[in-house]
């Protein structure tokens, strides 16, 4: 469960990658106000419509016949509010999906996964929010499960507020949200980010769920992955684990795969590689000294300084050492020479260049030659 705090802190970073947002809490928590509040961050307007309350018609759009190369064809005239949407930017709010007929919840999938409906487009800039009493709460309403497939098309939130921030609430100091850039997020080089590609390589079961499923839990996917992943990396969290990282991947990946994702970033397990020390590319990571450490500890255990490298591998190596913090690079030093000589005067030739960087190197270097 997710606290209105975290979610109006989370949410514009989903709504901005122009994924649809599933809000699931029980009746009367300020489901709806939670979403204005987003749409006035965004500076955009709100267009509010309940398909529980809705004919086919009123969402589907009205058949009309028209001309079209010189044959009789058979179009659908889209409502005021959805063609609004179509061509201006705003806040599309559907409310009690989970309580529509089955013919428009087949259209919402259709606005959630393609943003179309019926051959009329959403504006790039229209953003997708839906608000249901299901999830946990369904047992206490007379609502439709929604299955995986349906699902998958949303970030799904289960909002549980505090006590605290009802109290808030009720002395008019609710929490508010930033003002939001609604720029989208610029594409990324890379389809999946290479933290969530090595997590998912050490641990395939949370690609995809594929054991017996429990009704209205968030369970991971390919495509969930994927969202995810544009999230992560639009907003900067993917090498920032803890709380805000752990509940945004949980929205679309549920909570164990969210867990485990969230642990393995803490634990550096994707970055403790010796290849990225040998081909320098170490050096722009932000690590932590408890990172670094980790680094030079798998280092003394593998044959690499006990093996040939190059020269420019070992150029590397005395990069990332006059790097590193002080207590670091002494551990360093004691592992560089505790293995191969040849190897330890081929890193510590390292030349200075115009800025002093590899001035350890060569005075520690010039002392071993002398002998």
């Amino acid at each position: 469960m997710t606290t209105f705090k975290m979610f109006l802190r989370l949410a514009p970073l989903v709504a901005k990658a122009r994924i649809p947002i599933l809000i699931r809490g029980p009746h009367g928590i300020g489901k709806s106000d939670l979403v204005y509040q987003i749409a006035e961050s965004f500076g955009l307007p709100m267009i509010e419509r309940r398909p529980s309350q809705m004919g086919e018609g009123e969402l589907l759009g009205i058949p009309h016949k028209t001309i079209r190369n010189d044959k009789k064809v058979t179009e659908f005239i889209p409502l005021e509010f959805f063609q609004y949407a179509c061509d201006n930017p705003c806040v599309l709010f559907l409310d009690e999906i989970d309580r529509a007929v089955l013919e428009l919840r087949q259209a919402c999938f259709q606005i959630m996964d393609s943003r179309t409906l019926n051959g009329k487009k959403l504006h790039r800039d229209t953003l997708i929010f839906a608000a249901i009493n299901g999830g946990k709460c369904s047992s206490n309403y007379n609502v439709g499960d929604m299955g995986l497939a349906e699902l998958s098309r949303y970030s799904v939130w289960d909002l549980e507020p505090t006590i605290s921030e009802w109290l808030r609430w009720a002395a008019n100091s609710e929490y508010k949200v930033k003002k939001v850039n609604c720029e989208q997020y610029a594409t990324p080089p890379q389809n999946i980010h290479p933290t969530i590609t090595s997590f998912i390589t050490k641990n395939p079961e949370f690609l995809e769920f594929k054991s017996d499923i429990e009704p209205n839990k968030v369970y991971p996917c390919r495509r969930s992955w994927k969202r995810l992943n544009d999230t992560l990396v639009g907003s900067g969290l993917i090498s920032e684990p803890g709380n805000a990282l752990f509940c945004l991947s949980e929205s679309f990946v549920g909570k164990e795969a969210a867990l485990a994702l969230n642990d393995y970033i803490i634990n550096f397990e994707h970055d403790i590689t010796l290849s990225s020390l040998l081909d320098g590319s170490i050096l722009q990571k932000k690590l932590n000294i408890n990172q670094h450490m980790k680094v030079v500890s798998r280092l003394d255990k593998s044959i690499v300084l006990d093996s040939k490298i190059t020269q420019l591998e070992a150029d590397n190596v005395a990069k990332y050492l006059v790097s590193l913090p002080s207590e670091v690079s002494m551990k360093l030093l004691y592992v560089l020479t505790s293995h191969s000589r040849k190897t330890m005067i081929k890193i510590f030739s390292y030349k200075m260049d115009e800025n002093g960087v590899g001035a350890c190197g060569k005075y520690i270097a010039d002392i071993l030659t002398d002998e």
